[in-house]
């Protein structure tokens, strides 16, 4: 069963019977915003053909204006009042219903040992401990944590955002350092040194010196796989471990997984776990606008994708694979 079809079944069997109410209730509360609209519409309507918004008799007329005429005025005011605070209301009510209802379906619908937590991110001490990005983090945050274990692999990942804050006599800047799913799982062979495979952004016309030259990692160390070699470059403290842990098999994996998502990853191996940065530059797993259908198969297929597509990254580098060193 390819994925599409496996959404499909996930979609009709797991997520509509969770998705018809909440899209019911949806309709309901649409209906009285239309119709909190049509109530200002019919004031403002109303003002502007009997003149009162566009001309005042004289200023006598302005102070006796009695009770009938300010009152479409004051309709007008109090329905577009209550229109934007009920929409907001609704907005931030259903958009919770989503993140407690709909998303932890998907992902237990993928695979049940899974857990999702709506309000929580990967720490920080993670991030750091992951030495994928060395510039200085101003802010940071996230949401969507998932955690849980995978046959023999215990994984967590969650969206992340970090960015740096630079300022200058022209003001403040926010520099993006890294937006997308974070990832950690259990390395499926044990190690003490540290190896960071990056995107080779060089290319190769002086690529080689470039790297070489990065003075804020270990050594450069040069793999046998061309394919590998051509999308990412590798530094380590330890030449021999980084040839241990990036065996043929597991390169031409993380290519293949590459060219599957079309992304630009990085990994590190640190403490016996492997960390992996997948960019992505949306937010995620977020209700529709009130105003849209929540029965929308395609952003459902979608978020499953990327949901799925964290799932994969254990097979996909196959981490269940014990060798003797570890259990």
């Amino acid at each position: 069963m390819n994925n599409s079809e496996k959404f499909q079944s996930i979609y009709n069997a797991e997520l509509l019977p969770v998705l018809q109410p909440i899209e019911q209730e949806r309709k309901k509360i649409v209906l009285r915003i239309w119709l909190l609209i049509l109530l200002a519409v019919a004031a403002l309507v109303y003002l502007v053909a009997s003149g009162t918004l566009v001309q005042a008799r004289s200023v006598n007329d302005v102070n006796k204006t009695d009770d009938r005429s300010s009152f479409p005025f004051l309709l007008m005011l109090g329905a577009g009042a209550a229109t934007y605070f009920y929409y907001k209301q609704q907005t931030a009510l259903f958009k919770k219903k989503y993140k407690d209802e709909v998303v932890p379906k998907m992902l237990t619908s993928l695979d049940a040992g899974l857990h999702y937590e709506a309000n929580r991110n990967i720490d920080r001490q993670d991030y750091e401990r992951s030495k994928l990005f060395l510039d200085s983090v101003n802010v940071f945050y996230g949401d969507d944590y998932v955690s849980g274990t995978i046959g023999k692999t215990a994984i967590r990942f969650s969206e992340l955002h970090s960015q740096e804050i630079k300022r200058t006599n022209k003001g403040e800047h926010r520099k993006d350092i890294f937006r997308g799913i974070f990832f950690i799982a259990d390395f499926n062979k044990k190690f003490s040194g540290e190896t960071f495979v990056l995107p080779d952004v060089t290319g190769n016309l002086f690529g080689s010196f470039f790297q070489k030259m990065n003075a804020s990692r270990p050594q450069l160390i040069k793999m046998e796989d061309p394919e590998f070699e051509k999308a990412f470059v590798v530094y380590s403290t330890d030449q021999v471990e980084a040839h241990y842990i990036l065996s043929t098999a597991l390169m031409s994996r993380i290519v293949a997984f590459k060219k599957k998502f079309k992304m630009r990853l990085s990994l590190s191996f640190v403490n016996s776990q492997v960390y992996m940065a997948l960019p992505i530059n949306k937010q995620l797993f977020e209700a529709p606008s009130i105003l849209k259908s929540f029965i929308d198969k395609k952003k459902i297929f979608e978020y499953l994708g990327y949901l799925s597509m964290c799932i994969e990254i254990v097979e996909g580098l196959d981490l269940n694979t014990r060798v003797w060193t570890k259990e």
